[in-house]
């Protein structure tokens, strides 16, 4: 399940921060992620694609999926200047089910996704 993640600034506009996603088996110890899409894509470049499919083992040090935590990734839709410019003014932060964050409480989320993309900026 996704949650979108929002902020709202200083001319109270809700402006998208970006989303944040599960991302399936992850081995923390090599940086790799089990995520297999057709015959070219691999690793993090393909999770989020409909055909992903999972290894069944990190394919650089072998230890078994069921071993490995399964993690979030966050994409993006906001410059990391703008992250920050949020952080430093304390704008409010918001999910799509209107929970508000603190700016503590929302680095915390960030910090537990793993996996960060940066190519939904600005879509």
């Amino acid at each position: 399940m996704s949650t979108c993640f929002y902020y709202l600034n200083e001319n109270n506009d809700l402006i998208l921060i970006g989303k944040r996603q599960g991302a399936g088996p992850f081995c923390e110890k090599c940086g790799m992620s089990l995520a297999s899409s057709n015959d070219k894509l691999f690793g993090t470049n393909a999770i989020h694609y409909s055909n992903t499919k999972w290894l069944n083992k990190c394919p650089i040090c072998f230890k078994k999926s069921d071993d490995l935590p399964s993690v979030c990734s966050f994409t993006f839709s906001i410059s990391p200047e703008l992250l920050m410019l949020m952080f430093e003014n304390n704008f409010k932060i918001f999910d799509e089910y209107h929970i508000e964050y603190s700016s503590n409480e929302f680095r915390e989320i960030l910090t537990e996704c793993k996996i960060k993309f940066y190519h939904g900026q600005g879509e």
